[in-house]
């Protein structure tokens, strides 16, 4: 294996269970635009604190989304833009 093969992360789902908590690397876009909210990180922030968006729960140094509200806040973009 060589060094690039080595360092590659590996590629994590861009799905979410029917319930539960999710991090931000889910909900933002990442290089490839693959992300739950169609947004980047800045937009998704800027969007919760105007409070347009779920706020997050702590969980020690983690920010987690609990997985209804994202799928409500979704379902909510289409109609008010």
């Amino acid at each position: 294996m060589n060094s690039t093969q080595k360092n590659k992360k590996a590629p994590y789902p861009k799905i979410m269970n029917p319930e539960g908590f999710v991090q931000m690397k889910i909900i933002i876009n990442d290089r490839d635009g693959a992300g739950v909210s169609g947004m980047g990180r800045t937009a998704w922030l800027e969007e919760v604190k105007a409070g347009r968006a779920p706020a997050p729960i702590k969980r020690g140094r983690t920010n987690l989304w609990r997985v209804e509200q994202i799928r409500e806040y979704i379902a909510n973009l289409g109609g008010n833009q």
